[in-house]
């Protein structure tokens, strides 16, 4: 029933992104930062399974102790293309972040990185309740780390989400919940994903940091400037493709449509 209802919400994103109000709250995700053994970050990246390749993934992208230098290393050991791509998405990520926090201090409001979109029970059969939808993850935030576009998002801190079946009022109220919590305040939320839900701890980045990110030109000068530093001396393939990954790329992941096939542009609050 999780696979199928995973394809059915995509799709559902798909026609309701281009009529709907969508609201980009910005969410930081916190997880713990243990640095795993980076022989064996890389070999994982590699894997033949799917979800060694994933939780790989994940670790790397929330260990804020690892350097661009240490990325570059790993990529000149890097055998597979596989490899080589996910290192450049958690790179790009590092620098999105880094860049991000040299412009902001903790401010009152929190913020997430995701765009959500409120689904009504009527959108959602098997669940039979409304619940709010990731329809958007952005690069930089700790919600990158940890959230996935479709994932369903049930509850926050023990309050069910999607409390009426409007989807306007769903968001309205997600976005309620999330600038009542502060910056770095956590936020525990219930999280439907393959068919299985689990918890998902964040901790909130400042509004402002998505601000910058939606609207400051400055920063993205310093993200595509840092991004084109980073790449030199990877190689061609790595310098290939121009200017790199999007800055608004979603998570590594396999079969599901890249977010600008949602929607153009999302408004950010």
């Amino acid at each position: 029933m999780g696979w199928v209802l995973y394809l059915g919400v995509m799709r559902l994103f798909d026609g309701t992104l281009r009529s709907a109000f969508a609201i980009a709250v910005c969410v930081t995700v916190w997880c713990p930062c243990v640095r795993a053994d980076s022989a064996a970050d890389l070999s994982d990246l590699g894997s033949a399974e799917y979800s060694v390749r994933q939780s790989a993934t994940r670790r790397m992208l929330a260990d804020e102790s690892l350097t661009r230098e240490a990325l570059r290393e790993l990529y000149s050991r890097a055998t597979s293309a596989e490899q080589r791509q996910r290192l450049l998405s958690i790179a790009h990520h590092v620098v999105v972040r880094d860049e991000l926090a040299k412009r902001v201090q903790p401010g009152d409001k929190g913020a997430v990185g995701i765009v959500p979109i409120g689904l009504s029970k009527e959108e959602l059969p098997e669940l039979g309740r409304a619940a709010v939808g990731v329809a958007s993850v952005f690069e930089g935030f700790p919600a990158y780390e940890s959230l996935e576009v479709g994932d369903i998002l049930l509850g926050a801190n023990g309050k069910a989400l999607g409390n009426n079946d409007n989807a306007l009022l769903i968001q309205q109220e997600f976005v309620e919940l999330i600038q009542d919590t502060p910056a770095g305040g956590k936020v525990i939320f219930q999280t439907l994903r393959d068919g299985k839900v689990r918890n998902i701890t964040v901790r909130l980045a400042p509004l402002l940091s998505l601000q910058l990110y939606s609207n400051d030109q400055a920063l993205r000068q310093a993200i595509n400037k840092s991004w084109d530093d980073f790449r030199e001396g990877l190689g061609h393939d790595a310098t290939a493709g121009g200017q790199g990954p999007e800055l608004t790329l979603p998570p590594v992941q396999e079969n599901i449509p890249q977010e600008n096939n949602l929607q153009e542009n999302p408004p950010a609050e």
